[in-house]
């Protein structure tokens, strides 16, 4: 498994849009994907569940990826978190 905390960048946080992009490139690997905010922690392939975790600019998330597949989905979905949409 492989855990890091992330601060998100984007301006608007983790709303509807990063959220989709974010749940679709999840889904493209086999491992399993979850995002957590303080005590809270949801499916990464579901877009609802990331929405429920209300995550705004600045928020620290944790992103766990554990699978066969885990490292190439790590580094793919931390680059979607850090991206920053000015």
């Amino acid at each position: 498994m492989i855990q890091k905390e992330i601060i998100i960048e984007n301006p608007l946080g983790l709303h509807a849009y990063p959220a989709t992009l974010f749940a679709k490139k999840a889904m493209e690997f086999s491992s399993e994907v979850r995002l957590s905010k303080d005590e809270r922690e949801v499916d990464g392939k579901s877009v609802l569940l990331i929405l429920t975790l209300a995550v705004e600019k600045g928020d620290k998330v944790t992103l766990k990826v554990s699978g066969e597949d885990e490292g190439k989905a790590f580094e793919a979905l931390k680059s979607l978190l850090l991206k920053s949409e000015e």
